[in-house]
């Protein structure tokens, strides 16, 4: 049988602003783009949430693992994001064996 998923290759931003629009986006992507891009971390994930929020049809999710709860900068960040592009946020700690700790879980919802 052939399958019906298609491989892209582009920013996340770059796909998300000429893309179509999601029920529900799964994010695994990194927190500190910084690394990788020529903008600050805040600048990239409030433009990053923002373009989310915008492709999300109405009641959709977007769903993201945050990072360790030892990353405190990082879930004080994230929270204000996320509660100032989404209408309802909840957060989750789930215990990550791997990782021998909690790692902190996101869903917001447009």
């Amino acid at each position: 049988s052939s399958s019906s998923l298609t491989q892209h290759s582009l920013d996340v931003l770059e796909y998300l602003s000429s893309g179509p629009s999601f029920d529900f986006i799964v994010s695994d992507l990194t927190l500190h783009p910084e690394s990788f891009t020529n903008r600050l971390r805040e600048d990239y994930l409030e433009s990053l949430f923002k373009l989310i929020r915008t492709k999300l049809e109405a009641g959709g999710c977007l769903s993201m693992q945050c990072c360790s709860e030892f990353d405190k900068n990082s879930i004080k960040l994230i929270e204000e994001l996320l509660e100032s592009n989404f209408s309802k946020v909840e957060f989750r700690y789930h215990y990550l064996p791997s990782f021998a700790c909690r790692w902190l879980f996101a869903s917001a919802y447009a």
